[in-house]
């Protein structure tokens, strides 16, 4: 992707961003969202409120716990440690983590349908990656062929996509991530998904802040 960075005074952006947005807004961080597909499994649940410890959780440099689907089983992304790629090279350890650009890299593991592989994958549009809290792009296993993320009607979105430190809460820390990512170039605030930051990436920030971080319903399931 091509990186353009819109002309934009920064030290009165960063002002503004903080005089208008210096605000807390509790809430449950987590997947609103949940559903991904296969052509091979079904669908794919990544609620984090399906109990027993279950679901995807998100945090800032990785995934963690479990994906469920009703034709495979269970899916473990990881512990929430991000591992170095060397590793995962290797087969020394597995998980699922998430670079500066927001894109995901590693493997996830289901011991019915073996390993997931959740990238790089170099010069191709089917990275994963996240998105104003959404995933967008593929997985593949082996055993499954691909698992598309971003179907139209069906998709992985987190509930609150502008806590943008994974803490649940709505607040400066929020404003200064964006901030200092939007600064350096990082995709991760590439709200619109376009490969470009500007304009349209802050108003869209702004826009989901304001709208707070709603809680889920909690649905219960055992991995058992």
């Amino acid at each position: 992707m091509s990186y353009k960075k819109a002309s934009l005074r920064v030290s009165g952006f960063q002002f503004w961003c903080v005089a208008w947005l210096a605000v807390c807004i509790a809430g449950s961080y987590s997947f609103a969202q949940d559903y991904s597909w296969s052509e091979n499994t079904g669908w794919l649940n990544w609620n984090t409120s399906i109990g027993d410890g279950a679901g995807a959780n998100y945090e800032i440099d990785a995934i963690s716990g479990y994906i469920w689907g009703e034709n495979v089983g269970w899916i473990h992304l990881g512990e929430g440690v991000p591992v170095p790629q060397a590793s995962l090279q290797t087969g020394e350890d597995y998980g699922v983590g998430v670079d500066n650009d927001g894109m995901l890299y590693g493997f996830a593991w289901g011991e019915n349908i073996g390993w997931i592989n959740f990238g790089p994958f170099a010069g191709t549009t089917y990275q994963p990656r996240f998105r104003r809290g959404r995933l967008h792009g593929y997985a593949w296993g082996e055993n499954i062929g691909w698992v598309n993320l971003d179907d139209d009607q069906h998709f992985v979105q987190l509930t609150c996509p502008s806590d943008l430190n994974a803490d649940g809460i709505l607040d400066f820390f929020d404003v200064s991530h964006f901030i200092n990512w939007y600064v350096s170039g990082s995709l991760r605030v590439d709200w619109t998904d376009d490969g470009e930051l500007n304009f349209f990436d802050v108003s869209g920030f702004i826009f989901d802040y304001g709208q707070g971080c709603p809680r889920t319903e909690t649905v219960t399931r055992s991995k058992s």
